[in-house]
């Protein structure tokens, strides 16, 4: 038995479910959300709380600038989550002038640690220790973000925070408009496999998830060069 219509959170406004089943994640919010706003869709936006937002901006202390790194997207989608050592990497050749934040999941909070531990002063871990609204304040605090794709990703393109986000098993055109959001850099492996939208390799290689530090860094780098120019 299918469902014939499929009633979103706006009590008055539905979509029909037949339509809705065809379409991209993003194709099917744009459907659902714009019988409900005046005008022509605009990206949304958020405004962090001021006050959790000054606490957060003292994180980056007299660095020049402060990196977000997300760690893990998620425990249950390990074809998300890159090796680890590839932020460590990141950290050691190309952000010696940074401030690095770490947040997100607690999944992650054990190999965290030991990276803040190497770079104790440079590194903060703030991993499971956060509110929603401690996270959007202090993504919006951040100069740029890394992340794999995940929540913390449309949280800083809501903020307006140059964010660099890794792809590995779901398509990007399917849940994200480059053409609507300017500063954003998607990095994605050209493999034939891809989008396989498995939690797991079934290859065991995670091939797709093989990211250079050199590859964050000219994204991140790149970012900021646009938004200073």
């Amino acid at each position: 038995m299918g469902v014939a219509r499929k009633f979103t959170f706006v009590n008055d406004v539905n979509a029909d479910y037949r339509v809705v089943k065809d379409l991209s994640p993003l194709e099917s919010q744009k459907y659902i959300i714009t019988p409900v706003v005046a005008g022509e869709f605009q990206p949304p936006s958020l405004t962090p709380d001021a006050t959790i937002a000054s606490r957060m901006r003292q994180f980056k202390g007299d660095a020049s600038r402060m990196i977000g790194i997300n760690a893990s997207a998620s425990a249950k989608w390990k074809t998300k989550n890159p090796d680890p050592r590839l932020y460590e990497e990141y950290i050691a050749s190309y952000a010696s002038d940074a401030t690095v934040v770490f947040f997100g999941t607690s999944d992650a909070a054990a190999v965290v640690s030991s990276v803040a531990e190497r770079f104790r002063g440079r590194v903060i871990d703030m991993t499971g220790k956060t509110s929603i609204g401690e996270l959007i304040a202090l993504i919006a605090a951040c100069d740029a973000v890394i992340t794999p794709d995940s929540a913390p990703l449309h949280i800083a393109l809501s903020l307006g925070v140059p964010v660099v986000t890794m792809f590995g098993p779901t398509d990007p055109s399917r849940h994200l408009d480059t053409h609507m959001y300017r500063h954003v850099a998607v990095l994605r492996r050209k493999m034939t496999c891809l989008p396989c939208y498995k939690k797991t390799c079934p290859r065991n290689q995670y091939a797709c998830l093989d990211f250079s530090p050199q590859d964050l860094a000219d994204a991140v780098d790149g970012l900021l060069r646009g938004r200073a120019a």
